[in-house]
């Protein structure tokens, strides 16, 4: 059982990062004030009140799923529990390592064309073909950089999304005309809200898939977090994806939990809006 605390520290630009949080997860999310949700009918009262309340149909009405989530606190006990699956795991990122790539965060706007260019390096994952914006053009997703864009921080360490990516040296390489030097292979949109974090959107280059390099960034990910004092990690549902993803999941010690919101010490449920409203 997982207790969301958004954290929320006042600032009217972070409720969009909470919304943001919230919103897309809410079919994970038990909205039951902290109390254990017994779910008679599949969606409880609660849910089914705040959904329908905010235009949803009742046959949009979805159980609860128990979400992918790594606690972070028990982190090294984690490891020791799950060695096997986690030295396997190690091996490919070190796998990565050793052939040069590294990882670090970025700015979007200096790196859209290779954000673009991992998007569209398969043209069908998780047996899908891919739509939306992983479809769309370097123009349509920004443009190419003027400049060089340094990473900034975010303004606020409980509430932002940083762009997370790992790297190839590539002497020469250009995003549009701004020199760079490196090639971005993958990404990890790292979405924080409180003592949560969130993989919104995690995606690898098709032709560097089998060079360790999601392994990589995922434990990149995972120390970022730490070190930034968040308890949980999260990447969306437990049961989802194909059989690769839920072993990717597994071997990178994801576990199934229950996600209960608001805290019992904190949280306004009274001030979010969920999916689904107009």
């Amino acid at each position: 059982m997982v207790f969301l605390d958004d954290m929320d520290c006042g600032n009217p630009k972070c409720r969009r990062f909470i919304d943001g949080f919230i919103k897309p997860q809410s079919r994970y999310i038990c909205f039951n004030h902290g109390n254990p949700c017994p779910r008679p009918d599949d969606v409880c009262s609660l849910r089914r009140e705040k959904l329908l309340e905010n235009g949803m149909e009742v046959t949009d009405l979805r159980k609860l799923e128990k979400s992918a989530l790594i606690n972070l606190n028990e982190w090294d006990s984690l490891t020791e529990e799950n060695s096997k699956r986690y030295k396997r795991a190690l091996r490919m990122a070190k796998k990565a390592e050793n052939e040069g790539f590294y990882c670090k965060p970025f700015n979007f706007k200096l790196f859209i064309p290779d954000v673009v260019a991992v998007n569209h390096s398969k043209s069908h994952r998780q047996r899908g073909e891919m739509k939306g914006h992983y479809k769309q053009s370097v123009e349509e997703r920004g443009g190419y950089p003027d400049k060089y864009y340094d990473f900034e921080e975010p303004e606020c360490k409980l509430h932002n999304v940083t762009m997370l990516g790992v790297f190839e040296s590539d002497e020469g390489h250009k995003q549009g005309e701004i020199e760079t030097n490196e090639r971005l292979v993958g990404y990890i949109n790292f979405l924080r809200v409180g003592n949560i974090v969130l993989y919104s959107q995690i995606l690898g280059h098709g032709d560097y898939l089998n060079r360790g390099i999601m392994y990589k960034l995922h434990f990149y990910a995972v120390q970022r977090a730490i070190d930034e004092g968040i308890n949980y990690l999260m990447y969306t549902a437990w049961i989802s994806g194909t059989e690769g993803l839920q072993y990717w999941k597994r071997t990178n010690l994801f576990q199934p939990f229950d996600l209960f919101f608001p805290h019992p010490n904190g949280g306004n449920i009274d001030s979010i809006e969920l999916q689904g409203a107009s």
